[in-house]
């Protein structure tokens, strides 16, 4: 009988962990590497650039997450539309793990994009160290992509595949990603707060025109392309 109750408390529990979905709220930055500005301008934009934050929420559970800003009203918009700094991305993500589908949601000036893909993957490498964050024990992994290199401090204990972004894949969910490109500049992600709640909700995106990310990078590069001929028309009938 005692055997009996404690695997049915058992299957109950891993019942309700696998009902529960987490919520996490991360704050992005930049970390622009001052020494690399070859002129004053340029350090100018780096120091605006790393003071310009941005703060996000995560909603995940075993089979699939949203990831989204939470939108405020700042100096940082201002400053950005100047050409002063570099604003935090603003794009919404929703990540399928049954379905290894990721639908990235891209608000334009005019019109929003749904872009859909397979879920990426990355070549993570569990390292020895360990620490600790917001509480919770974290491992470290490594991971790169091209001339990119990835840092993230996973919890095993929380046992969730995801992460900011469209970061996924690890074995606990991620609490802090860091990116750094090959001069040394980053972008850090850090979890602030972590909670569950089961009556959060996911939702994949519906608003906006559906479009392959082939079709998204066809679009841009035809935008860019027209860009570029009103400009030279414009200095052609400026030398005129």
């Amino acid at each position: 009988m005692k055997n009996t109750l404690t695997a049915i408390l058992m299957v109950s529990s891993a019942f309700l962990f696998a009902q529960e979905k987490l919520e996490i709220k991360y704050e992005f930055e930049y970390a622009f590497d001052l020494s690399k500005a070859d002129k004053a301008s340029m350090l100018d934009f780096y120091k605006a650039t790393n003071e310009n934050k941005g703060e996000y929420t995560l909603i995940t559970s075993k089979t699939e997450a949203t990831f989204s800003p939470i939108e405020k009203l700042n100096n940082q918009q201002n400053k950005a539309r100047g050409g002063g700094s570099m604003l935090p991305p603003r794009n919404s993500y929703y990540l399928n793990y049954s379905t290894n589908e990721i639908v990235e949601l891209k608000d334009m000036i005019s019109k929003s994009f749904i872009v859909t893909d397979s879920l990426p993957t990355y070549n993570w490498v569990i390292q020895k160290e360990k620490t600790k964050l917001l509480g919770y024990d974290v491992k470290l992994a490594t991971a790169t992509r091209g001339k990119l290199i990835y840092e993230a401090w996973f919890a095993p204990k929380l046992n969730f595949k995801s992460g900011p972004f469209s970061f996924n894949g690890l074995p606990g969910v991620i609490l802090q990603l860091t990116e750094t490109d090959a001069q040394g500049h980053q972008k850090i992600t850090k979890a602030l707060e972590v909670k569950i709640n089961d009556k959060a909700k996911i939702n994949k995106p519906t608003k906006g025109e559906v479009i392959s990310k082939e079709g998204y990078e066809a679009f841009m590069e035809e935008m860019l392309q027209k860009q570029q001929e009103r400009l030279n028309n414009r200095v052609i009938r400026k030398i005129d």
